[in-house]
């Protein structure tokens, strides 16, 4: 089985990174495939750049989606939304043929705040709900006040965020699983 992770995040040091590279380890320790995917070189979307062809940043992007069993996304939440390097990732990508398709999204976020990022999950949800990806609905991750869930070389200092990661990554697998048919 296969995941790629898209984090919605330019910043490298940025705790939906650390969130992300500790959704990684539990994967890997079951055994999962995990393919990193980069929004820092995508283009902002045009219209007129669409032309059936796609700059190579996004190309890679849209590569490695599609070779998915599943996706793991990862995003703040800006001014009560989705960061735009992460819509901006959405528009091309659901350009033909749309990558979010049947696809099992496991959304995630960390935020210095209190809401730990429910409005973006909303609002995200919305975005790849009609892209036809499959968002599971419940086993969120969320975040709140992450500065003090992780420490300076980003492990996790909160074991109730990381029960909670185990709990949605086996979720995860579950639901690709069971998507595809497959019994376990």
């Amino acid at each position: 089985m296969k995941i790629v992770t898209i984090v919605g995040s330019l910043r490298q040091d940025s705790w939906n990174h650390k969130l992300t590279r500790a959704a990684i380890e539990i994967l890997k320790g079951k055994g999962v495939e995990v393919e990193e995917t980069s929004l820092a070189d995508i283009t902002l979307f045009n219209g007129d750049l669409d032309d059936g062809t796609f700059p190579p940043p996004v190309a890679a992007v849209r590569e490695a989606m599609q070779s998915a069993d599943g996706l793991l996304v990862a995003a703040p939440e800006y001014n009560h939304s989705i960061p735009a390097v992460l819509k901006n990732a959405i528009e091309w990508t659901c350009r033909p043929p749309n990558c979010w398709t049947n696809k099992v999204v496991f959304a995630m976020g960390a935020t210095p705040g209190r809401s730990g990022g429910i409005r973006m999950h909303l609002h995200l949800s919305d975005c790849l709900q009609c892209e036809g990806a499959w968002l599971i609905p419940r086993h969120m991750v969320l975040v709140p006040n992450a500065a003090s869930v992780f420490d300076e070389n980003g492990e996790l200092l909160d074991s109730t965020v990381g029960d909670q990661l185990e709990e949605g990554m086996a979720v995860l697998l579950d639901t690709i699983n069971t998507m595809k048919g497959v019994k376990v």
